[in-house]
């Protein structure tokens, strides 16, 4: 008898404390989830709107007609050489001769240098590029922790525009992939405010 009256309490004290934790405990956590502030952010919109992003280009444009220039000049000097190893050229000189080898190994060595060249550029401008990238990436999620931090918002998606004019499957199921948000009221939307704040803190820290 003590042991089944033991027993009869103790599933009666477990079952309290569990509708205790229903009522009163998750109680609160349902209310919270219920009050969540939720917003939305059009990535590519943003980064396509941002004074940061356009400045990225123009140097990376630079960089790369700079380094054009440089490939055309260096093939140029590398004809001028190849000249005098054209027997037709009124400049030719004569085959198995040491002017002739010379002007071979001057042309070699042209012709190796404009490849390490190319190549190591190539790396250095695609290197150059992930960095500007990585910066406006970091800049864009620093902007909206404050901005949410600053209007009370609990949490912050992604959303892209959708194109449906694209020409090939593969591309559209990527679209399709991709998108973590299918539907959301323009009140939520963040991409307009977050585009001036970040332009006006840009100008500031980067004066003309």
């Amino acid at each position: 008898m003590y042991h089944t009256l033991t027993k009869s309490k103790a599933i009666a004290v477990l079952m309290t404390a569990m509708a205790l934790c229903a009522g009163g405990l998750m109680a609160p956590t349902s209310a919270k989830a219920a009050s969540i502030k939720l917003a939305v952010v059009d990535l590519g919109k943003l980064t396509s709107q941002l004074t940061e992003q356009s400045a990225d280009q123009q140097i990376m444009q630079s960089r790369l007609s700079q380094f054009k220039q440089e490939v055309n000049a260096r093939k140029k000097a590398i004809q001028k050489l190849e000249e005098p190893l054209n027997p037709q050229s009124v400049i030719a000189l004569k085959q198995g001769t040491p002017e002739y080898k010379a002007q071979e190994n001057k042309l070699l060595k042209a012709s190796l240098k404009l490849q390490v060249f190319e190549q190591f550029t190539q790396d250095r401008l695609k290197i150059k590029q992930r960095m500007l990238t990585a910066d406006i990436y970091r800049d864009v999620n620093a902007a909206v922790a404050q901005y949410a931090k600053a209007h009370g918002i609990d949490m912050v998606l992604v959303t892209h525009k959708f194109d449906y004019n694209v020409t090939s499957t593969r591309a559209l199921m990527l679209q399709i992939a991709n998108r973590s948000v299918l539907y959301h009221d323009g009140a939520v939307d963040i991409t307009a405010p977050l585009v001036r704040i970040m332009n006006q803190a840009y100008q500031k820290a980067n004066p003309q």
